[in-house]
């Protein structure tokens, strides 16, 4: 892309997966409208959001679907390219992929996830660690869901060292659930590995029936898990003309809902710190001083959410969160990328 403003200069943008940011983005946005009331200044808010993300979602199909016609070597979107080596200097970054061919722009933006390939020839191998949470996540038609289950719409659901959430996706159609319990370990790599409704079942015997009988439900080809990870914030995320956004920069825990959010934010910023900037190192200069506080502080909250939620004395839940959702009463909304100073 080229940034305008203060530089206009060709940026590289390595990522993976561009649907997953927007599909949680727009499930965020569809369950703040179900939980608060029409006149609720909120439910204007994920309106507006949910309107811009589906424009966002249309034109990354019609974005993809141009990248694949035959002439999508010569235009900016390369598909299914994974990198091999990059070389930052004065005047710019070398990018080299698996396949042999290579790029060359004057900036260079990881996006590639919380095991980043940029992250790790920039600044060395920093795995995320397992943090012994392992989580799956399920789909459910919402025609075999008894209505009972859905009052109200989204629901989370505590136990000792468990937690399951679940909420309505593509606009009613489905019930996603994520179930969450702990582990000591994790072997397994990937992030959509599929599992059995009989293992999910049974780590979560006892539970309560409702819980169980969407477990049941959920159709086997729809049923995954993954192991947790995280790492410590980093103290920069930018060497000479690299820098990182979203996982690749501050992997997170799902307990607060804020990953897409984080990367999203990260993005706004970016792209006003080019328009503000006169170069590059100005630019990630600002974009680093915009976000790394509040950043560092959401990583750092999720953590915290996540030892509430699996606690061991369920029964003071209400007592210890005073009867609030994990994300309120903690400024985390109170965070405007658009107006943030630079």
């Amino acid at each position: 892309m080229k940034a305008t403003g203060g530089i206009a200069h060709t940026v590289g943008v390595l990522g993976h997966e561009l649907r997953n940011p927007l599909a949680a983005a727009l499930t965020g946005a569809a369950l703040l409208r179900e939980l608060v009331d029409a006149d609720d200044p909120r439910r204007r808010i994920a309106d507006g959001v949910t309107h811009e993300l589906q424009r966002m979602s249309a034109l990354i199909d019609s974005y993809l679907d141009f990248a694949r016609c035959g002439q999508a070597k010569k235009e900016p979107v390369q598909l299914a390219v994974v990198l091999a080596a990059s070389a930052s200097r004065r005047q710019g970054v070398t990018v080299e992929f698996t396949d042999g061919s290579s790029r060359r722009f004057d900036a260079l933006v990881g996006a590639d996830g919380s095991r980043s390939i940029v992250r790790s020839q920039v600044f060395g191998l920093l795995e995320p660690q397992y943090t012994g949470y392992i989580a799956w996540r399920g789909l459910v038609p919402m025609h075999l869901v008894p209505p009972e289950y859905l009052d109200p719409p989204s629901g989370v659901f505590v136990g000792p060292g468990h937690l399951v959430n679940r909420y309505p996706v593509r606009n009613g159609q489905w019930l996603n659930f994520v179930a969450f319990a702990e582990r000591q370990a994790w072997t397994e790599e990937g992030w959509s590995i599929r599992s059995t409704v009989e293992e999910l079942l049974t780590e979560f015997e006892g539970w309560t029936p409702w819980v169980r009988r969407l477990m049941e439900l959920v159709q086997p080809d729809l049923l995954f898990k993954w192991g947790l990870f995280d790492r410590e914030p980093l103290g920069s995320w930018s060497k000479g003309r690299v820098t990182l956004l979203g996982d690749a920069a501050h992997p997170i825990l799902p307990f607060l809902g804020h990953g897409a959010v984080l990367a999203i934010e990260d993005g706004v910023v970016l792209a006003r710190a080019f328009e503000a900037s006169a170069s590059v190192e100005e630019a990630y200069q600002r974009y680093e001083r915009a976000r790394m506080e509040r950043a560092s502080f959401v990583v750092l909250a999720s953590r915290k959410a996540g030892k509430m939620f699996h606690a061991p004395d369920t029964d003071t839940y209400h007592q210890r969160t005073q009867g609030k959702a994990a994300d309120e009463g903690i400024g985390l909304f109170s965070y405007n990328p658009v107006t943030q100073p630079l």
